[in-house]
C-alpha cells in the first residue's frame, strides 16, 4: 500500500509551519516517545522554556518513559541539559540543546557529574560558545522568506520546485550529505545554474537553426543550379 505524503509546499500555502528531521535521525531513533519528544521540542521557538511535566502531559508518557527516552537522545547526541555555572560555581542558568542531526551536538560540552553527584562547573564563557552553536544551526526558510530574498537578491527560479527539493533530502549537500550552512548561498548557486541550463538550450536551439538554414541554403543552391540547367538545355534544343 503507499503512503500519501503532503508536501511542504502545500502546508506553507495553507500557513503552516513543519519541522524536518533527517532519515538518518529518524533511523537512528529506537524508541518512539525519543522521536516524539524530539519533533516535539524542535517545533518549539527557542525562548520556550521546556518543562518535563507539561512535556509528558501533551505527548500522555509517564517519568519512566520520559527518562529512557531521554536518555536514548542524549546517548544519540540529540538532546543535552547543560547547567551553567558562573566563576564562583554558583548556578547562572540551565540550556537544553536540541538537534535534529547525529553529531550536530558534539561540539558543545558534556555534562559531567562530579562525585558527590553534582554537576561540575562549566565557566560562563562556554555559555557564549553554546549560544553560538546554537544560533548557526540550519534552521530551513519559509516559502515566504525565499520569495522575499529573490526579490532582495534579483534571483529567479521556481520557489516551490527548489524548498520541495531540498526538504525531501533533509536540506542537506554532497555526497557526503552535510547539513546546508547558508540556504540563501545555495539560493544563489541554484539561479546561476538555472541560468546557465538556460543559456546552454538556447545556444543549443540556435545551433540547430544554424545548421537548418544551412541546408535550406544547399537546397536552395541544388534548385537553382537545376533550374539553369534545364534552361541551358532549353536554349539549345531551340537552336538545333
Amino acid at each position: 500500500m503507499a503512503i500519501h505524503k503532503e508536501t511542504p509546499t502545500r502546508m506553507h500555502k495553507r500557513g503552516e509551519t513543519y519541522v524536518t528531521i533527517p532519515s538518518s535521525t529518524i533511523a537512528a531513533i529506537k524508541n518512539a516517545n525519543a522521536l516524539g519528544i524530539l519533533a516535539y521540542l524542535l517545533d518549539k521557538p527557542p525562548n520556550w522554556i521546556p518543562r518535563k511535566n507539561d512535556i509528558c502531559n501533551q505527548l500522555d508518557i509517564g517519568p519512566a518513559a520520559w527518562k529512557k527516552a531521554t536518555t536514548h537522545l542524549t546517548e544519540l547526541g540529540l538532546y543535552l541539559v547543560m547547567d551553567v555555572r558562573g566563576e564562583n560555581g554558583q548556578f547562572v542558568d540551565k540550556i537544553v540543546s536540541v538537534s535534529a542531526g547525529i553529531g550536530l551536538n558534539a561540539d558543545l560540552p558534556m555534562q559531567v557529574n562530579t562525585a558527590d553527584g553534582k554537576s561540575a562547573h562549566i565557566d560562563i564563557t562556554d555559555k557564549v560558545n553554546i549560544t553560538d552553536s546554537l544560533s548557526k544551526r540550519f534552521t530551513p526558510p519559509t516559502l515566504e522568506q525565499l520569495i522575499a530574498y529573490q526579490d532582495e537578491a534579483n534571483i529567479t527560479f521556481d520557489p516551490e520546485i527548489f524548498i520541495d527539493y531540498w526538504a525531501s533530502i533533509g536540506w542537506k549537500r554532497g555526497r557526503g550529505r552535510t547539513q546546508m550552512k547558508d540556504w540563501k548561498a545555495t539560493a544563489r548557486n541554484w539561479a546561476r545554474n538555472e541560468n546557465n541550463a538556460n543559456t546552454k538550450a538556447n545556444t543549443k536551439s540556435n545551433q540547430n537553426t544554424k545548421r537548418l538554414s544551412a541546408g535550406d541554403r544547399v537546397r536552395a543552391k541544388s534548385a537553382e543550379n537545376k533550374a539553369r540547367y534545364e534552361r541551358e538545355v532549353g536554349a539549345n534544343m531551340g537552336c538545333a
